[in-house]
């Protein structure tokens, strides 16, 4: 009887290494939760700043918090070797997907911390803001960079619309908290 075990137990193990795996959609599918999880932390940090009337704006700060946490994830995952260079299809999806939703979500939720300027001014929260908007501002360049580095060149152009908008959604913000 054991050794009817032993040898199920090696037969199993034997199948299941020989099983062929396809790195790329492993990665594919890494950097896509990623990217979806990022764009929910900015639709809750949209929210946030959407709900917030006056206060010590820790609802917002947190969620703050939330949208950097899915950029360092997603960044320490596109920088590891569980993410392999994606083929052209699979890096033309991950650039839609950075467009549309995440350029759109990320520009609205710039839009409504703007629009909130007066109430988070008047209540002394101008620096944690502008320190927010910079952390963001920078987990952005790094992660689109580990990300870019990713796709196939071939697919690129589609993703450095996006990834400029982006860019200039938030520096906007930078500079209007600054004045």
């Amino acid at each position: 009887m054991v050794a009817i075990k032993s040898l199920l137990l090696f037969t199993t193990t034997v199948l299941a290494t020989a099983i062929p795996r396809d790195v790329h959609a492993t990665g594919y599918e890494l950097l896509y939760s990623d990217l979806v999880s990022l764009d929910q932390s900015v639709e809750a940090l949209t929210a946030a700043v959407n709900a917030y009337t006056s206060g010590n704006g820790a609802a917002v700060f947190s969620a703050v918090s939330y949208v950097n946490e899915t950029n360092r994830k997603g960044y320490y995952d596109a920088m590891s070797d569980r993410v392999a260079v994606q083929n052209f299809n699979d890096s033309l999806t991950i650039s839609q997907y950075v467009s549309t939703p995440i350029a759109v979500d990320i520009t609205t939720g710039v839009q409504a911390i703007i629009a909130k300027k007066d109430p988070l001014v008047a209540n002394g929260l101008r620096q944690q803001v502008l320190d927010g908007l910079n952390l963001l501002v920078s987990d952005h360049e790094t992660f689109s960079a580990a990300v870019a580095a990713k796709l196939n060149p071939a697919a690129l152009l589609v993703a450095a619309l996006p990834v400029v908008e982006i860019d200039a959604a938030i520096r906007t913000a930078i500079a209007d908290f600054t004045l």
